[in-house]
């Protein structure tokens, strides 16, 4: 018999880091509300992983005043843990689609001649392609895969100056034969850096969307923003191409100014200029992955 959901739907937030060094995320909740939110939406079963105590975990509540509930971290066993349960879901009850999102802290990492991807867990960090990709392309191949990432690609062997993005002037021009000229002059040699390329996570039946574009970082609470409100003007009982719905997210991503800045210690001043920010789809795909759904 076939399953009334879509799909199904697992949602990682990780918030809290077991190095003193690495900031906690505590204010990321509404990743883990809109993107569940926009699922369901979608038709999906979710499942949340997320920090909990021992008797949330057990159905209960908690008590704030108490001190006998100890929390429970998203590790990197932890995680694996979940991430095999999901797998063995999904292939128990025949979905035909599976969504992985996953909040963290991201970079690149340069191995010799080429980045890798590392997600950032409780206890350490993991190659995103070793933890996530490797054991989705062996154990569900067949079905179909839709990949979110909200974390950093900010390179491990660069300045953090080098890890925003600005945006890129545009100068109008009346004559058409000043259209291939360059406003700004020539363009400066590209560094070694910019020659070396991170490994394009891509499986088949897959479409994956990082937050940012390689060796740029990611401004949380955004992506997850655009994709609820996206799958909220879908209208009722229309076929959802996967890839279209994440191209219209980066069509308004690229419209949006991101308010960011860094605190001047000089002179005691908080600078604050505006960022941009844009997804990064990849795929290789020969048909659309298309959600035969009714919105609710």
């Amino acid at each position: 018999m076939a399953s009334r959901f879509t799909g199904y739907a697992l949602v990682v937030n990780i918030k809290y880091f077991k190095d003193p060094g690495i900031k906690n995320r505590e204010d990321t909740v509404s990743d883990q509300v809109n993107v569940i939110a926009a699922f369901e939406k979608l038709g999906f079963d979710t499942k949340l992983v997320t920090e909990s105590t021992d008797t949330e975990r057990q159905g209960g509540v908690s008590d704030p005043n108490t001190t006998d509930s100890a929390e429970v971290n998203v590790t990197i066993d932890y995680f694996k843990r979940e991430f095999e349960e999901a797998r063995k879901h999904v292939k128990e009850q025949r979905y035909d689609h599976f969504a992985v999102f996953i909040s963290t802290h991201g970079e690149e990492v340069r191995e010799t001649d080429h980045y890798i991807h590392k997600l950032c867990f409780y206890d350490g960090d993991e190659s995103t392609e070793e933890i996530l990709f490797k054991p989705l392309d062996k154990q569900l191949r067949k079905v179909k895969k839709l990949v979110i990432i909200q974390a950093c690609r900010s390179r491990n062997d660069e300045p953090d100056s080098e890890d925003e993005d600005l945006g890129v002037p545009i100068r109008i021009v009346e004559d058409l034969a000043e259209e291939y000229q360059s406003s700004e002059g020539d363009s400066p040699p590209m560094t070694e850096a910019e020659t070396v390329h991170c490994v394009p996570l891509c499986i088949p039946n897959c479409i994956t969307m990082f937050s940012s574009p390689s060796g740029k970082a990611a401004y949380q609470g955004h992506l997850s923003d655009l994709l609820l409100k996206t799958v909220k003007n879908l209208k009722c009982g229309e076929d959802v191409k996967v890839l279209e719905l994440l191209r219209e997210i980066n069509r308004q991503f690229a419209e949006r100014d991101i308010d960011w800045g860094t605190y001047d210690n000089e002179n005691k001043i908080y600078l604050s200029y505006d960022v941009k920010n844009i997804g990064s789809i990849v795929h290789c795909l020969t048909e659309h992955i298309v959600y035969r759904i009714k919105i609710k």
